[in-house]
């Protein structure tokens, strides 16, 4: 396999699918990291099992393609050092990638979800690495998608879930009442008041926790 890369990649369906693969080894992964088509390499750089090396150069200057570099940006390989320079990087993209890596240390993310691009904050909000304090902040962002991020985030405390009730859209709203760490008697409450818009959220809330028939 190793000695006839392009036959074996062949033989199991195609540069696309052997670079999504993620039993695809390390030395086809590198290879198809030079591949001329940006969606493959787009692949690659997602791919866990791409080599160190492929990944910090699909991250590069040299990549013309700027989803491939968000891409690679994300790869939890991506070293540390590398991710604090990515972090300012002047692509957004790319910086809205080290906002979603699970590797990004929570003071990276911290700085990343004061980004000026909503993209990046909303990444950043939904990488369960984020510290607690930005989520209270970031309850208040002008973003509704980011907003939505801390609804559903799995650090979330019960009072910004709370103060979530009161948002003005009510994606948020519902996204708060069904976070399993919302108060079963707030959320009991809201199911039996017949005027809420969420009423209905609120039930199925109830009823994923066992606590409704």
């Amino acid at each position: 396999m190793t000695k006839y890369p392009r036959i074996w990649i062949a033989a199991y369906g195609g540069p696309l699918k052997v670079a999504e693969n993620p039993k695809t080894p390390p030395e086809v992964l590198r290879l198809l990291s030079t591949e001329p088509d940006a969606t493959v390499r787009q692949r690659v750089a997602l791919n866990r099992n791409t080599p160190v090396d492929a990944v910090l150069e699909l991250v590069s200057l040299n990549e013309a393609h700027s989803q491939v570099r968000m891409f690679a940006a994300a790869n939890s390989k991506m070293p540390v050092k590398r991710l604090r320079e990515l972090a300012r990087d002047s692509l957004g993209m790319v910086r809205s990638g080290v906002a979603k890596n699970p590797a990004t240390p929570p003071n990276l993310l911290s700085l990343l979800s004061e980004d000026e691009l909503d993209m990046v904050r909303w990444e950043a909000a939904l990488n369960p690495n984020l510290p607690v304090k930005e989520l209270w902040r970031l309850s208040g962002d002008e973003d509704r998608e980011v907003r939505l991020a801390v609804a559903t985030h799995p650090k979330t405390p019960v009072p910004v879930l709370e103060s979530l009730l009161r948002d003005w859209h009510i994606d948020v709203r519902r996204a708060a009442v069904s976070h399993r760490n919302m108060p079963a008697v707030v959320v009991r409450r809201i199911a039996e008041d017949a005027t809420s818009d969420i009423k209905l959220a609120a039930d199925r809330a109830l009823h994923d926790r066992g606590l409704k028939p």
